[in-house]
């Protein structure tokens, strides 16, 4: 056992004994769970630093837990005897690259160390392993991808904070931006409570550059490019009070050091247009999301009114060799998802257009899923027709939020992918479009009950299945969060519709006043 003053470093710890004496900063906290189930709590883990800059994992198993309620306090240091040390078996998401671990248990003591200044060696208050933002791809592809790295840089861009539920319907929210060390960036993401305070934290900070450490993150890729997010253990610093900040600004002040200082992200007000106007947009518009005033004049009975969907990812699914294959995450899916998409003609007085309505929009309209109209159909004995609950879209004012596409502004595609879905028309009029610059003067619309128009009369894109991915819902006030992928390019493409496909609606004849 150590002497008298005298304390164990991290470094020499191993498992020929159980008398350690050591001084540590608990740096990091967090608790594990288990991703199946009901998330059965796993144990307490901490992060701990040494006077010699050494860092190690400790754990305390959940029965042990009561015996150091509320003890430890992230930043603080103690003194820690009588502890064993494990080896790591196959354990993932691991802070260090260190092979051993501490496990606390009833018969360890802690006790605080209640004044640093006397310490004879100072701990300091954190500590980074840095890797190069350049060799995160390679990371990845490492047969041993299970330790959570350190990266610092610079902020380059960001978006907004999105909120929405996730298929379990449980709230969520996100949070994308990009680093750069000057040579190399990497995109980000952070999840749920870490999205909200990181979000919260660049807005309220004033110095510039964003210089931003993150600590403990995941690595991935998606789409074969690298990316980080957070877990657990992961922790961001903002101009940090670190030595790696100033040498980062240092190298941030170079000539040959070029980037982008983000600007701080304001939601444009979604602009109101009629269908007409709708329809002469191009590729100049730098608006991707408008709204429009339309009813309801018909809903397209002929085609397939839902899609199954990978319980994963989201993406629409097909059968192959007789069971759901997804081809994105590359498995089986046993009980695949059913997602309403429905395809309609509406209208305003300028004109009619196609438009494909998904979940969770339609959803939220007739406040049922897929599953309920299925078994409402098998109790009353309506076979796999057209339900006609869907139908109920027919004649009614709606206001329609569309996401423009590649399509609809690059090759004149009349058929728009709706967003979301507000009953009755409520519109601000500082929000509407200026009609001299879409229209040619005023019109008398009559719409005839005889003629007939199908959705091959509106330019179509030809696509071959849905990709609409994460179902996604809108929440209160302003935070909607689109039905669209958390993919790079974050475009919607929510159903296929080919060109030779008919609607019925009835058609509209102009007359100029």
């Amino acid at each position: 056992m150590s002497g008298p003053g005298k304390y164990d470093s991290l470094d020499s710890l191993d498992d020929s004994k159980y008398e350690w004496k050591i001084r540590v900063r608990v740096i990091r906290i967090w608790d594990s769970y288990s991703n199946k189930g009901q998330k059965e709590f796993k144990g307490r883990n901490m992060l701990l630093l040494d006077d010699k800059h050494q860092r190690m994992h400790a754990f305390i198993w959940p029965n042990y837990l009561d015996e150091f309620k509320n003890m430890f306090v992230e930043g603080n240091v103690y003194s820690i005897r009588n502890f064993s040390v494990k080896t790591y078996r196959k354990e993932s998401l691991r802070c260090t690259r260190y092979d051993k671990q501490i496990w606390l248990s009833n018969y360890t003591k802690v006790f605080p160390v209640e004044d640093e200044q006397k310490m004879e060696r100072a701990i300091r208050p954190v500590e980074f392993d840095f890797f190069d933002i350049a060799d995160i791809g390679e990371l990845v592809k490492q047969s041993d991808n299970n330790f959570l790295i350190d990266v610092i840089g610079i902020l380059m861009d960001k978006e907004v904070l999105r909120r929405f539920k996730n298929q379990r319907e449980v709230e969520q929210c996100s949070f994308r931006f990009t680093i750069t060390d000057g040579s190399a960036s990497i995109k980000c993401c952070f999840w749920d409570d870490m999205a909200e305070k990181f979000s919260a934290a660049i807005e309220n900070e004033n110095e510039t550059p964003l210089i931003v450490i993150i600590a403990s993150c995941k690595h991935n890729e998606y789409k074969e490019e690298p990316y980080v997010s957070n877990v657990a253990a992961t922790r961001f610093y903002i101009n940090h009070n670190h030595r790696s900040v100033l040498q980062m600004k240092q190298r941030a002040s170079m000539p040959d050091f070029t980037y982008t200082p983000p600007t701080r992200a304001e939601t444009p007000k979604t602009q109101i247009m009629t269908v007409a106007q709708l329809r002469k947009l191009d590729s100049k518009f730098n608006m991707n999301l408008v709204m429009c005033q339309v009813t309801v004049k018909s809903v397209e009975e002929s085609k397939i009114w839902y899609f199954d969907a990978c319980s994963s990812c989201g993406k629409e699914i097909e059968v192959v060799n007789g069971k759901y294959r997804c081809e994105e995450c590359k498995r089986n899916i046993p009980f695949p998802e059913k997602r309403f998409r429905i395809y309609v003609i509406a209208e305003d007085l300028s004109g009619a257009a196609a438009f494909v309505v998904v979940d969770p929009e339609v959803e939220n309209i007739i406040e049922k899923s897929v599953f309920d109209v299925l078994i409402d159909q098998s109790q009353e004995k309506q076979g796999s027709g057209f339900p006609s609950v869907l139908k109920l879209f027919e004649g009614n004012q709606y206001t329609f939020t569309i996401r423009l596409n590649g399509d609809n502004l690059d090759r004149a595609s009349n058929t728009y992918f709706v967003t979301d879905i507000s009953k009755g028309h409520e519109i601000m009029d500082n929000n509407v479009a200026d009609e001299d610059s879409f229209s040619t003067g005023p019109m008398n619309v009559q719409f005839s009950d005889s003629a007939s128009i199908s959705i091959a009369d509106f330019k179509t894109p030809d696509t071959e299945k849905s990709t609409n991915t994460n179902r996604l819902k809108r929440l209160s006030g302003d935070d909607v969060v689109l039905i669209a992928s958390l993919s790079d390019d974050n475009d919607l493409a929510a159903g296929g519709v080919k060109e030779k496909e008919s609607l019925t609606v009835k058609h509209v004849k102009k007359e100029k006043v």
